[in-house]
């Protein structure tokens, strides 16, 4: 299934409404965010169980606030939940195996 498009009005919905959601916070500008897209897409189109969903960072003030309210200051960010609470998270350049363990992570919680 294709992520979820989410920002700062709907991320609260996505985390209390999917039980195992995985968040990806990324921006523009940024390279490794974008060079993560298509490892994150691939993921969520063979996912049955865990809801993948994209926010990004820059699209608006609210979502940078939101961003930064939740206490991260680097792109891409990875916010793994499991019924509503943050299991783990990873942030910096990310790569298939970072994406991996946090789903090993997620369903091992």
């Amino acid at each position: 299934m294709e992520p979820l498009i989410i920002n700062h009005d709907t991320l609260d919905a996505a985390i209390k409404g999917n039980d195992m959601l995985v968040v990806d916070m990324w921006a523009s500008w940024c390279g490794p965010c974008r060079r993560f897209l298509p490892i994150f897409d691939q993921a969520a189109a063979t996912s049955t169980d865990v809801v993948f969903a994209r926010l990004q960072v820059d699209a608006s003030d609210e979502n940078q606030a939101t961003f930064e309210g939740l206490g991260y200051t680097t792109v891409p960010t990875l916010m793994a939940f499991k019924g509503g609470t943050l299991v783990t998270d990873t942030s910096g350049a990310l790569g298939k195996s970072d994406l991996t363990t946090v789903l090993d992570t997620l369903q091992a919680a």
